[in-house]
């Protein structure tokens, strides 16, 4: 996938499970978004993205501020 300003962005989605393969299209996982472009938003928003879970440390966050 690609969002302008974002490097490493994947669909999570399509991995096989004991019950099937998981949904496509509900969760992204990314490298931090802090030089996100105007673009980037924009691909965003089209892809229906509403929440963004940060998950780094808390001195990482520091470092990096989104």
């Amino acid at each position: 996938m690609d969002i302008d300003g974002v490097s490493n962005t994947r669909d999570v989605g399509g991995y096989q499970t004991p019950n099937g393969k998981t949904a496509q299209g509900l969760l992204y996982r990314t490298a931090r978004l802090d030089d996100i472009t105007e673009e980037g938003l924009a691909t965003i928003r089209t892809l229906g993205i509403k929440t963004d879970l940060d998950l780094r440390t808390v001195g990482e966050g520091e470092v990096n501020p989104i």
